[in-house]
């Protein structure tokens, strides 16, 4: 079969196949409808003659609509046939060498073929145009929002002519730039102003466009500004231009010597300046370059003095580094011991002299630190109200520390703990309080001893009663002479309720709280050695014997209080 034979089939039988689908389809459609117009018409009644009506004329509708399917299909089929006749005749004609019949033929074929082809082209073009456009609009959007722009400096005036500087991201660039040269050109006299006129014109750019720097740009106004430079390394501290020298390694080695001071061989350390430097290449001034022993001067010259504060009455070491915005540990580093004795005047470091280039050290460190023990108060009625005993002393724990400390020139400035884990657990102290009030009956009225729970208040062989119970009219106590400074002593244990000072009456006196509603006053002391809220014991010294308020000689003012009455002492003294 010759290669004309079966293109002649296999168009006939895909157009045979096209048409006995359509024609099939038509006929089940055709098929559905009428069954579904019976279907309704049984359920139609009394009302529903003009729905009935609109669906026939809907069915007579698709009907027409599906004839006239049938017709193109038939015209297209018709049309089918004249292609593969063309095509078989002219196939016939060329085998009987008529080429100019054939190629009629031919040309009558591919006619035809162009107008079963030219509706569904038309239908794809249709379809094909809006998505083309939607996808043209797409890239034109994402070209130009991805298109990079660069601004074009030209260094110069129309009058002096001017110089491409390349590209640059925006004018801050060149803004940055003339800082620059002005910094190294600062102190520089030259011959006439630099210029720093430009222009900038905005323009896109490829992506990968190198864009001009702002040292760059700097080295070139220097360069044309007509003054005396050379190559160097620039020192700058703070983006700020310390000077310059001709040997970047020997910068290079001086920096590292201020670090390496602070160097330990811990491997988790790392050091570096607190404030930012830097090493730039490029043009200077010749009166900018300076040796390196100049450069170590500027550096290490200190820029804040060292400030010591005074002790004074009341301060504590987290007090006074709260004041000064600083931790107790890095108060206690530059002034070691202050958590054992603090005393009033003495002189305390708050901060040393600041080097102008501060080192800032960070390490990982691991170490042991106590864990306090708790205190553990269990009552006892055997002792008396504000005695106390141990019973189990207290063992501090142990715990292992991971930290990261941050240093600033040997000084901490920061802690942070990372990890703590328990090596040995505390062990509590065990405290017996007492409970037991010192006197429970004292009787009402004077008379005999009812206890002898007191003791004589002035620790001295040479003391004696001077003036007895009311020996004169508002005298609620007794006064026992004895030398100046003599050791007043508790007359019983309790808690100090009263330590201070009045100009006349007691003067300096004490009072002291045993419980159950008796107190004891101890007056016209020269000197008192408790304080209000301790605890003390019997027999503990308290205070010394003095003149102070309303007296005339050395001696100690004894009262007794029971329920806020004065009572005798005499009668409760062994």
């Amino acid at each position: 079969m010759s290669g004309t034979d079966l293109t002649k089939k296999l168009i006939f039988l895909l157009y045979s196949w096209i048409y006995r689908y359509c024609y099939l389809t038509g006929l089940f459609v055709m098929e559905t409808a009428s069954r579904a117009g019976r279907f309704f018409s049984l359920r139609i009644r009394r009302g529903e003659e003009r729905a009935a009506e609109s669906f026939h004329r809907l069915g007579r509708s698709v009907l027409r609509g599906l004839q006239r399917a049938r017709a193109v299909l038939r015209r297209r089929q018709r049309r089918s046939q004249q292609i593969i006749s063309s095509l078989h005749a002219g196939g016939r004609a060329i085998a009987s060498g008529r080429l100019k019949d054939a190629l009629r033929l031919f040309m009558r074929a591919l006619g035809d073929i162009w107008l079963q082809l030219w509706p569904i082209l038309r239908t794809a073009i249709n379809l094909a145009l809006p998505i083309a456009a939607g996808i043209f609009f797409w890239q034109t959007i994402q070209r130009f929002s991805s298109q990079q722009y660069a601004l074009h400096i030209q260094y110069g005036t129309e009058e002096t002519g001017f110089t491409d500087f390349g590209y640059v991201e925006n004018e801050q660039v060149y803004d940055l730039a003339r800082s620059e040269v002005l910094s190294k050109m600062q102190g520089v006299q030259t011959a006439k102003p630099i210029d720093f006129s430009a222009s900038f014109i905005l323009e896109p750019v490829e992506e990968d466009i190198e864009l001009t720097d702002q040292y760059s740009i700097s080295n070139r106004i220097i360069a044309a500004s007509g003054a005396d430079v050379e190559e160097a390394y620039g020192l700058y501290i703070d983006g700020q231009l310390v000077n310059a020298v001709r040997d970047k390694q020997t910068l290079l080695d001086l920096l590292s010597l201020l670090q390496d001071r602070y160097k330990s061989d811990d491997p988790t350390e790392t050091v570096s300046f607190i404030r930012p430097v830097a090493i730039r290449e490029g043009l200077y001034p010749s009166s900018r370059i300076s040796n390196l022993s100049e450069i170590n001067r500027q550096i290490n010259r200190d820029v804040k003095g060292e400030f010591t504060y005074t002790v004074e009455a009341g301060d504590t070491p987290s007090g006074i580094a709260s004041q000064f915005d600083m931790y107790t540990s890095q108060l206690v580093a530059l002034n070691p011991g202050i958590l054992e004795s603090l005393l009033i005047g003495q002189e305390l470091l708050i901060s040393r002299a600041q080097p102008f280039m501060s080192v800032k050290i960070q390490r990982i460190e691991s170490y042991q630190e106590p864990i306090p023990f708790s205190i553990e108060n269990i009552e006892d009625s055997s002792l008396l109200k504000g005695q106390t005993s141990i019973a189990r002393e207290g063992e501090p724990g142990l715990a292992a520390v991971r930290a990261a400390v941050t240093y600033v020139n040997d000084m901490e400035e920061e802690r942070s703990v990372l990890s703590r884990s328990v090596l040995q657990e505390p062990v509590s102290q065990q405290v017996k309080v007492g409970t037991k009030l010192f006197a429970q009956n004292y009787g009402t009225t004077d008379g005999p001893t009812v206890s002898s729970n007191f003791i004589w208040p002035v620790a001295s062989s040479r003391a004696y009663v001077s003036n007895g119970f009311y020996g004169y009219v508002g005298h609620g106590g007794i006064d026992i002479a004895a030398p100046y400074a003599s050791p007043i002593i508790a007359s019983a244990p309790g808690t100090v309720v009263y330590s201070g000072y009045t100009v006349w009456g007691y003067g300096r006196h004490i009072i002291i709280d045993h419980g159950g509603g008796v107190q004891t006053l101890y007056g016209h002391n020269s000197q008192n050695i408790v304080r209000v809220g301790d605890v003390v014991e019997q027999g503990q010294v308290i205070g010394y014997v003095g003149s102070t308020g309303n007296s005339t000689g050395n001696h100690c003012h004894l009262e007794i209080r029971i329920g806020g009455v004065q009572r005798n002492p005499i009668n409760y003294l062994p």
